[in-house]
C-alpha cells in the first residue's frame, strides 16, 4: 500500500509531549467518555503529515506504555502480524479509493511478544473540498471472542491427536511385550536387583512421589512425600488426593488427571498449590505420566518438587524489576519533560543524555551532541572548563556555580549550574549530571488547547455499537449511533424518555439499579439483556460507567450497548459441545467398564446430544445389516437383529466418506428410499466406523419424528469424534495385552526427577547411578560419570569438601537443604542445596543425594541488591528536592536536597505531614490539591507556595506532584519535586516596588516643582518678588529631588527608612501645594498621634498624603483642602479632603497607579484604606492605622 510521506514532525512529536490529538482525546465530553467506558481505542491518520494519533485505550490494546507509540504508519504496521499486513493494507487502500468504511479482524503482536486479535474499523475523513484528508476509526481487543470461536476446533483436534497417540502407543506396547517375553528369563535376576535399588530410591529420596488412579485415589506415596505434607503414609493411601489441594483447585486437579490418563506414555508438567495437614500452603511443580497397570487400568505416576521459595523469589524479583523499570521510566520522563535543562556526561565528558529544555536553551539538538564533548564553551575558556571538570571528577563540587556559556547561534548565556557526580560500586566516576538555570530569561508555561469534538464524533461514527448518556433518574440525555436501524425508536423519540419507558417496568427498574450502582461506586457495571428487534430476538451487552461531575453539572452515566446475539449463539453451541465432549471423555475413561458397556454409554450420550431416541452400532454381513449394539428405550431394535442392507439408511452410509444426515425424510428425496418406506424413520445421522485396516460398520442415531432444525456442523463433527473413538477402541481390543510396569515405574521416578540425583558408594565415592538432570547440570555424559568417583571427575572443587559432606552425613544420618558448591565439567561453579540419606544397595552402603540448583537465585539476589543500592544513591544525590507522601498526607521519604531546602533532617520529617514546613496561609490550598489528587480528580499538579524553614526563614518553592506506584502499597503515592524559587519571587517584588516608588516619590516631587515654576511664571511681571520666592522654592525642591534620586538609587540594592522627621516633612509637603492663586491646605496635627508614628508608618503615610494632594491639585478644581492626623481609640487616622468636583467611585475609570498605590501602601502597614467621593461633593481619603507593631499578626 502506498501512502504520503512527509519530513514534518508528526503530531505525536510535539515539544510539550501533548499533541492536539491527544488533547482532544482527553476531552471530558460525554461522547468521549462513552467510548472510553467501552474500552475501545480510537485513532486518526493524517495523510498530509503521515502522523497517527490515538487514545490511551489504543496504547493499552497494543501493549504500549504511554508515549511509546512513534505516531507513524510504519510504527503501527510493525505491530500488525506479518501474515495479516497485506490484507490490512489492501482494505485501507480500498477504503481511501472508494470512501467506504472498512471492517477487518486481524492479529497484532505487542512489544512483549503477545499475539492478540483486534477488530479494526475505519473510514475516510474528507476536507472542506471533499478530498480525502485522512482516516479515523476504532480498534477493539477481540482476543477472547476469537479464542471462544476456535476453542471447539482446537479441543476436537486435541482429542483426535490423543486417539492417534493412544493407538500408536498400544502398537508399540505390543512390540515391546514380545521383546520382553524374549528377554524375560535373561533379565529376571537383574530385575530383582533393579527393583531393590529403585525401591530404595523411592522410599529414601527427599522428593515427593505419588501413584494415583485416574479419579485421584492414592495407591502409594513415599515416606518423604507423606512427611512433607504432615501425614503418615497410611493416612494418604486409599484416600482421594484432593485432600492435599485447595477446594477451588479440585476441578483443575481432576481435569489434569483425566488428560494425563488419556495420553499414556506422555509426561505432563504443571505448577499448583498443595495444602499441608496443618493448613499451610506450598507451591509444587508436578511431573506426571500415565502407564497401564497389570489389570489394564491406567495408573498415574507423579513426582512433586517444592518450589515455594523459588516462586517467592521470582515474584520478589519480578516486583522489584517492575518497580525499578517504572521508576526509571518515570525519572527518564521527568528529566525529558523538565522545564530546566538537564545534561548527563560519561566519565570521558561525552554527552549521554540531553533533554528538550537543553535543546531550547543551547540550540543544539540531542542528535548533534550525543557521544560528543559539550560544544558550548566560549573560545578562550577551554582551560577553565577543563579545570572545573577535573576538580569535580576528583574532588567533587557543589552548586550552584555561575558560568558563562555560548549558544549555537553565538549568543552568550549567564547560567547557574548544579552538578552531581555519580560513582559506580568500585568508586569510579560513571555519570555526571548537570542542571542549568538561565538567569537571563523567565520561562512562561503554555497550556495546550483542546481541540473541538468534531474529530471525536467521527470516531463514534465508526462504531457499530450504540452509545447513550443517561442521568441519575435513568432519563436518556444523548444518543449516538451510525445505524439507526439498530434502535427501537428514532433518536429524537428516545431522548427524554426513561429506562422504564423503553424497556418496560421490570427490566427498566433492574437496569436503573445497575445504573445507580455505577454512579455510586464509580466502577463500570455490565448488564446483558434480550429484546425483540424487527421480529427477531436479539441479545445485547451494555457497559455503564460514571461520567464525573463538572462545575455546575451533576454526574451522568455513559452506556455502550453492543449486539452480542452471534456471541451468545456461539457460546451456546460451544457449551453444548464442551458438555458433550466432557461426557464422552467420562464415558470412555470410566474405570471398571467393559468395552461393550462403554459403547452403550457412548450410544446413550449420542442420543442425548442429537435429541434422537435411538442409537445403533451395526456391521455388514453380506447383504444383511447386523445390529451389534443398541440404545432403544422402546426396544424396537436390539443387538443381533438382522435387516436387509438395502432397506436401511446404513447401506448408503457405508458408501459415503462423510456423515449422512436426514432432517425430514418425508419432505426430501429420501421419501422414496426402501428404508423410509419400510421403517418410516424421519430423522437419521450416521457415519461409518473405519479402523486401521478395516471398516467395522456404522454408528448411527435415528428417530420417527422430523428434526426442527437441520443437523449442525458441530453435531456432525461430534459424531465423527465418537466414531474415531469407537474405531480406536475396536482396534485396541484386538491387540491389547497385559504389560509389566514395575521397572518402568521406578525408572520414571528416577529419570523424571526435576532435581539432580546421584547415588555413590559411601566408602569410595564411586558413582553407581546419575539421573539426566544431574548430567545436564554438570555437563557430563553418562559414561563419563557412572563408574568413576566424584573426586576423579572433579565434581568437588576441593577434596576436603566431600570429606566434610560425608562427616556431616555420618553424624546426623540425613541432611536436609545444606548448601555445597560443586564444579561442572567446564569448571564452572554451581551452588546447590543438598538433601542426602544413607541407603543400602546389594549389601553396599551408599549415599543417595538430591540437589536443588540455587546458582541463578543467588546471582539474581546479588543483582537485585546492587540495583536497589544504585537507585537509592541516585535518589539521595538528585539535585532537586524529592519527597514521597502517602494517602494519609504523611511523609514516607525525603532526599538530601529536600532536607537541605527545609533545614530538617529526614528523620525529622518522616511521619509528619507537610504542615510541618508549609506556610499557614498556603496550607488550605495545598490540602485541597492533595485531596483532589488522592481522590483521582488530578493525575498531577504544580503549585507555588511558601515554606517556613526550621530556622524560621520563609522561602518560595515550586512543588510539582505526580503519581507513583510502589510495590507493597495498595494505593498510589504522591511524588513531589520541589525547587527553591525565592530569588525569582523577590525579583518580581522588587520590580513592582521600583515602579511604585517612581510614581509616588519622584514623579510627585517633579509635579510639585512644576507647580512652583508655573506660579513664578504667572507673577514674573505683576509681582517679581513673589515670583522670585516661587522660583527659589522650586530650586530648593529640585535640590531635594536630587537627594531623593540618589537615595532611590541606593534603595535599589538596600531599602532604608526615611531619616527626616514626619511632622517637618508633612509641613513641607503642605507648604509646597500653595501658590499665588491657590492657598495652602489646612493642616491639623494631634501631638499624641505624632508620638505613635514610627519611621516605617511615617514613610507610607507621607507617600499617601503626597499622592492624594497631587491628585486634588491636578484634577479636583477645589478651593479648600485639609490634612489632619488624629488618634481615635486604638488607631492613628490620616485624612486628606477637598471640596472639589468629586467623582463616582463605582464608575469605570482610566487605569492608573494613584488609588491602587495608596491602597497598597496602606496594606503594607496593616492600615484600612477608605475612599469617599461623589460628583460635586468633593473627595476624602482616610487611612486608619492600628497602634503597635504594624507587622504583627
Amino acid at each position: 500500500m502506498s501512502h504520503p510521506r512527509s519530513s514534518a514532525p508528526t503530531e505525536t512529536q510535539a515539544s510539550d509531549g501533548i499533541t492536539p490529538e491527544r488533547a482532544a482525546l482527553s476531552a471530558s465530553s460525554p461522547a468521549h467518555r462513552a467510548v472510553e467506558a467501552a474500552q475501545i481505542g480510537t485513532w486518526e491518520w493524517r495523510l498530509a503529515t503521515g502522523g497517527i494519533a490515538w487514545s490511551p485505550q489504543a496504547d493499552t490494546i497494543f501493549g504500549l506504555a504511554p508515549g511509546d507509540f512513534p505516531g507513524t504508519f510504519e510504527g503501527f504496521l510493525s505491530l500488525v502480524h506479518p501474515s495479516d499486513r497485506p490484507q490490512l493494507q489492501a482494505a485501507i487502500q480500498t477504503a481511501i479509493e472508494t470512501r467506504q468504511p472498512y471492517h477487518l479482524d486481524h492479529r497484532i503482536i505487542t512489544p512483549g511478544g503477545i499475539i492478540r486479535w483486534v477488530s479494526c474499523r475505519g473510514r475516510a475523513v474528507l476536507d472542506a473540498d471533499g478530498h480525502v484528508a485522512g482516516m479515523a476509526g476504532t480498534t477493539e481487543d477481540i482476543t477472547r471472542r476469537k479464542e471462544t470461536e476456535l476453542a471447539l476446533v482446537d479441543l476436537q483436534e486435541t482429542l483426535e491427536h490423543r486417539v492417534r497417540e493412544r493407538t500408536a502407543g498400544l502398537e508399540q506396547a505390543v512390540r515391546d511385550l514380545q521383546e520382553e517375553i524374549v528377554r524375560r528369563r535373561q533379565t529376571e535376576a537383574a530385575l530383582k536387583a533393579s527393583e531393590q535399588r529403585y525401591h530404595a530410591l523411592y522410599e529414601h529420596n527427599p522428593t515427593m512421589y505419588f501413584t494415583l488412579t485416574p479419579d485421584g485415589t492414592v495407591l502409594s506415596v513415599n515416606r518423604f512425600g507423606a512427611e512433607e505434607l504432615g501425614y503418615r503414609e497410611d493416612e494418604l493411601v486409599g484416600q482421594s488426593v484432593l485432600a492435599v489441594f485447595q477446594a477451588a483447585d479440585h476441578h483443575i486437579v481432576l481435569g489434569q488427571l483425566i488428560v494425563c490418563s488419556q495420553s499414556p506414555g506422555r509426561t505432563f508438567d504443571w505448577e499448583i498449590q498443595k495444602v499441608r495437614k496443618g493448613g499451610q500452603r506450598l507451591w509444587v511443580k508436578e511431573r506426571a505420566r500415565a502407564i497401564t497397570g497389570p489389570d489394564g487400568s491406567p495408573i498415574i505416576l507423579i513426582v512433586c518438587e517444592d518450589i515455594t521459595e523459588q516462586r517467592q523469589t521470582q515474584e520478589l524479583i519480578r516486583n522489584r524489576d517492575q518497580q525499578l523499570q517504572a521508576t526509571t521510566q518515570f525519572l527518564h520522563t521527568l528529566v525529558q519533560e523538565s522545564p530546566l535543562p538537564i545534561v548527563s556526561l560519561d566519565a570521558e565528558a561525552r554527552v549521554t543524555s540531553w533533554n528538550q529544555a537543553a535543546t531550547k536553551l543551547f540550540g543544539w539538538t540531542e542528535e548533534e551532541v550525543l557521544g560528543r564533548e559539550l560544544p558550548y564553551v566560549p573560545p578562550g575558556q577551554e582551560a577553565e572548563a577543563d579545570a572545573l571538570w577535573n576538580h569535580g571528577t576528583h574532588h567533587g563540587i557543589r552548586g550552584p556555580l555561575s558560568l558563562r556559556r555560548q549558544r549555537k547561534d553565538g549568543k552568550l548565556l549567564d547560567l547557574l549550574l548544579w552538578p552531581v557526580f555519580v560513582e559506580d560500586p568500585a568508586g569510579r566516576l560513571s555519570t555526571a549530571v548537570g542542571l542549568y538555570v538561565d538567569q537571563s530569561d523567565l520561562r512562561q508555561a503554555e497550556d495546550a488547547r483542546l481541540h473541538s469534538e468534531e474529530r471525536l464524533r467521527s470516531f463514534l461514527n465508526a462504531l457499530d455499537d450504540l452509545a447513550f448518556e443517561l442521568d441519575d433518574r435513568g432519563t436518556y440525555l444523548n444518543v449516538w449511533t451510525r445505524n439507526e436501524a439498530t434502535l427501537l425508536l428514532p433518536k429524537q423519540d428516545i431522548v427524554g424518555k426513561t429506562l422504564t419507558d423503553i424497556h418496560g417496568r421490570e427490566a427498566g427498574e433492574q437496569y436503573h439499579q445497575i445504573l445507580t450502582r455505577a454512579l455510586d461506586s464509580g466502577q463500570p457495571e455490565t448488564i446483558e439483556y434480550a429484546l425483540t428487534l424487527h421480529g427477531q430476538l436479539r441479545h445485547f451487552s451494555a457497559i455503564l460507567s460514571r461520567i464525573p461531575a463538572s462545575t455546575g453539572t451533576p454526574s451522568t452515566v455513559a452506556c455502550i450497548v453492543r449486539d452480542i446475539t452471534d456471541r451468545k449463539q456461539a457460546e451456546l453451541a460451544l457449551h453444548e459441545s464442551k458438555q458433550a465432549i466432557r461426557a464422552l471423555l467420562e464415558a470412555t475413561s470410566a474405570s471398571g467398564l467393559t468395552l461393550d458397556q462403554r459403547i452403550h454409554s457412548v450410544l446413550a450420550l449420542g442420543c442425548h446430544r442429537f435429541r434422537l431416541p435411538i442409537g445403533l452400532m451395526t456391521k455388514a454381513e453380506g447383504d444383511q445389516l447386523v445390529i451389534t449394539h443398541a440404545w432403544d428405550p422402546d426396544r424396537r431394535f436390539a443387538p443381533g437383529m438382522h435387516l436387509p442392507l438395502r432397506q436401511s439408511y446404513c447401506g448408503k452410509t457405508l458408501t459415503e466418506a462423510q456423515p449422512v444426515a436426514i432432517d425430514h425424510a418425508g419432505q426430501s428425496e429420501w421419501r422414496t428410499h426402501p428404508g423410509y418406506q419400510t421403517l418410516g424413520l424421519e430423522s437419521y445421522l450416521g457415519t461409518k466406523l473405519v479402523g486401521e485396516h478395516q471398516v467395522f460398520g456404522t454408528i448411527c442415531f435415528l428417530g420417527p419424528a422430523a428434526r426442527l432444525a437441520p443437523f449442525t456442523s458441530a453435531e456432525k463433527d461430534f459424531l465423527l469424534l465418537m466414531a474415531r473413538w469407537v474405531s480406536g477402541e475396536l482396534d485396541r481390543h484386538k491387540s491389547e495385552q497385559a504389560l509389566r510396569i514395575s521397572e518402568e515405574r521406578f525408572e520414571i521416578a528416577f529419570r523424571s526427577s526435576p532435581h539432580p540425583v546421584v547415588i555413590t558408594e559411601l566408602a569410595t565415592g564411586r558413582c553407581i547411578e546419575v539421573n539426566d538432570t544431574a548430567l545436564q547440570l554438570f555437563g557430563f555424559q553418562r559414561h563419563e560419570a557412572v563408574g568413576h568417583t566424584t573426586i576423579a571427575i572433579e565434581l568437588w572443587p576441593k577434596p576436603d569438601d566431600r570429606r566434610r559432606f560425608v562427616t556431616q552425613l555420618l553424624a546426623h544420618g540425613t541432611l536436609r537443604g545444606v548448601e555445597f558448591t560443586f564444579q561442572t565439567k567446564d569448571r564452572r561453579l554451581r551452588h546447590c542445596l543438598v538433601s542426602s540419606e544413607l541407603i543400602e544397595l546389594n549389601g553396599t552402603r551408599c549415599i543417595l543425594a538430591v540437589g536443588t540448583d540455587v546458582t541463578e537465585k543467588k546471582e539474581a539476589e546479588a543483582a537485585l541488591r546492587e540495583s536497589e543500592e544504585r537507585w537509592q544513591r541516585f535518589v539521595a544525590d538528585a539535585p532537586v528536592g524529592l519527597v514521597v507522601v502517602g494517602a494519609d498526607k504523611h511523609i514516607l521519604s525525603a532526599n538530601k536536597a529536600f532536607c537541605a531546602l527545609t533545614g530538617y533532617s529526614e528523620q525529622e520529617v518522616i511521619s509528619h505531614t507537610y504542615a510541618l514546613y508549609t506556610h499557614p496561609d498556603d496550607l488550605p490550598k495545598n490540602l485541597q490539591l492533595t485531596d483532589e489528587f488522592f481522590a483521582g480528580q488530578r493525575q498531577a499538579y504544580t503549585d507555588e507556595k511558601r515554606y517556613i524553614r526550621k530556622n524560621g526563614d520563609i522561602i518560595w518553592v515550586s512543588d510539582r506532584a505526580s503519581r507513583l506506584t510502589v510495590h507493597g502499597h495498595d494505593t498510589p503515592l504522591l511524588l513531589a519535586v520541589v525547587e527553591d524559587i525565592t530569588d525569582r519571587k523577590q525579583a518580581l517584588a522588587d520590580r513592582e516596588r521600583i515602579s511604585q516608588d517612581l510614581h509616588d516619590n519622584l514623579l510627585q516631587s517633579l509635579y510639585a516643582v512644576g507647580m512652583q515654576l508655573e506660579a513664578g511664571r504667572l507673577l514674573v511681571e505683576k509681582a517679581p518678588r513673589k515670583s522670585k520666592q516661587h522660583v527659589t522654592q522650586a530650586i530648593r525642591q529640585l535640590n531635594h529631588l536630587v537627594l531623593e534620586v540618589r537615595q532611590f538609587i541606593t534603595d535599589l540594592t538596600r531599602r532604608t527608612a526615611p531619616t527626616q522627621d514626619f511632622r517637618v516633612a508633612l509641613n513641607q509637603l503642605v507648604a509646597s501645594c500653595s501658590s499665588e492663586t491657590r492657598t495652602a491646605p489646612e493642616l491639623d496635627l494631634d501631638p499624641t498621634a505624632l508620638t505613635a508614628v514610627t519611621p516605617a508608618i511615617g514613610e507610607q503615610l507621607l507617600s499617601i498624603a503626597r499622592e492624594a494632594l497631587s491628585n486634588s491639585v491636578r484634577h479636583a478644581g477645589a478651593t479648600h483642602r485639609a490634612v489632619s492626623l488624629t488618634k481615635t481609640g486604638g488607631s492613628i487616622r490620616l485624612r486628606v479632603a477637598d471640596d472639589g468636583k468629586g467623582f463616582d467611585p463605582g464608575r469605570k475609570r482610566r487605569r492608573g497607579h494613584g488609588l491602587a498605590n495608596m491602597a497598597a501602601r496602606a496594606g503594607t502597614i496593616g492600615a484600612q484604606f477608605t475612599l469617599d467621593s461623589a460628583p460635586d461633593r468633593g473627595t476624602s481619603i482616610t487611612i486608619d492605622v492600628p497602634t503597635g507593631d504594624p507587622h504583627a499578626g
